[in-house]
């Protein structure tokens, strides 16, 4: 079964956001729905009212964990697929709350296969991603991973939009 994944916590426009995007997948899916699992982590499920979705209730120690030492946020995202991904397995294909469906979700599950990523919209290089002081960082340093292995990672290296994943 393919997985659709939603993360949402804390209280904002983005929990109206969430509502939106979740029932244009559904709409979009119509009869197909029983092939997809929509799945929300969240510590607010009420917004959702009876959506024919799989809630995965969040509490603030998971988030906080979630968010690591540096109390980055965006690091709940792969915290959320992780855990998704353990629990469910299949296909995942990750969502913003602010992202929201014009075709069906199979589009997305078609690009999805072992050794190849998605991901939303390419937005550039480092420098055009307002991230010059990181793109200057990279001229000068040689990043290597745990093994030793280099990272090929330059200030030419494209960025993508996290929005889908």
């Amino acid at each position: 079964m393919d997985n659709l994944l939603y993360l949402s916590y804390g209280q904002g426009p983005h929990v109206d956001q969430l509502a939106y995007a979740v029932l244009s997948a559904l709409h979009m899916l119509g009869e197909e729905r029983k092939n997809y699992r929509v799945i929300v982590y969240t510590d607010s499920p009420a917004v959702l009212g009876d959506l024919p979705v799989h809630i995965e209730l969040l509490n603030a120690e998971v988030l906080t964990e979630w968010a690591g030492p540096f109390e980055f946020n965006h690091r709940r995202k792969i915290f959320a697929i992780k855990d998704a991904l353990q629990k469910f397995g299949g296909r995942l294909g990750y969502c913003d709350c602010d992202t929201y469906f014009l075709k069906h979700p199979r589009k997305l599950f078609a690009r999805i296969h072992p050794g190849r990523t998605a991901m939303h919209i390419r937005e550039g290089n480092l420098y055009d991603c307002q991230a010059g002081d990181v793109a200057n960082f990279l001229k000068d340093h040689d990043l290597r991973n745990r093994a030793g292995y280099r990272w090929n990672i330059t200030p030419d290296t494209p960025m993508f939009n996290a929005g889908v994943i």
